[in-house]
């Protein structure tokens, strides 16, 4: 027996004997003679598999939607975000930085969480921090990335020299979970607090 055949206006589901079709029907391949019950069969074995891919692409899409969201920030992007939130520290120090540790936008940008905001004071006490908010307040002078540099102390030596910069150095990636090149950069800001500050954002290394 096979399975009856529903769901079509004006067609009454129904159950017939193997004999009623070409042999050749359940392989797909319906014979110029076939019934109209065969080619409704082979209709619904199509309309199944079309279902069956739709699901599967659907499945797929939820599954790397949250890796899609980390798309590759731009230097330009890097250095309009970093300007930006220079400009607003001088304008309101304590609000920027609080907004920027609760990952607001555009200090965690809503689009690509992967382009956000750090910020260290000059004695290099983390100040503000987009994604990890645990860390704020905590001293990163002399603390090494995973290869030993240390480049934090370097962003701190630059930024009083020359203003701003780029630094590079190994940091983990969140859409990849490895440590992989990074490169950062960083502006010297005053804030109306009148403590300095040093304002960062990076990007991962051109593969």
């Amino acid at each position: 027996m096979l399975i009856p055949v529903q769901g079509f206006v004006g067609i009454t589901p129904f159950m017939t004997r193997q004999r009623h079709f070409p042999l050749l029907c359940k392989t797909g391949k319906a014979q110029p003679d076939a019934g109209p019950e065969c080619h409704i069969y082979l209709f619904e074995i199509r309309r199944g598999s079309m279902k069956t891919i739709s699901k599967l692409l659907t499945t797929l899409a939820l599954v790397m939607a949250p890796f899609a969201a980390f798309s590759a920030q731009t230097s330009e992007q890097v250095i309009a975000l970093v300007q930006q939130t220079k400009q607003d520290i001088e304008k309101d120090t304590l609000r920027t930085l609080e907004r920027i540790t609760r990952a607001e936008h555009p200090y965690k940008d809503k689009n690509n969480p992967a382009l956000y905001i750090f910020v260290f004071d000059t004695d290099l006490n983390v100040a503000a921090h987009a994604i990890k908010a645990k860390v704020v307040g905590k001293n990163v002078k002399g603390k090494p990335d995973s290869k030993g540099k240390m480049y934090r102390d370097e962003m701190l030596t630059v930024a009083k020299k020359d203003g701003k910069g780029w630094v590079d150095y190994y940091f983990e990636n969140p859409k990849t979970r490895k440590v992989e090149h990074k490169v950062t950069y960083f502006e010297l800001a005053k804030g109306n607090d009148g403590k300095g500050y040093i304002v960062g954002s990076g990007k991962y290394a051109d593969k």
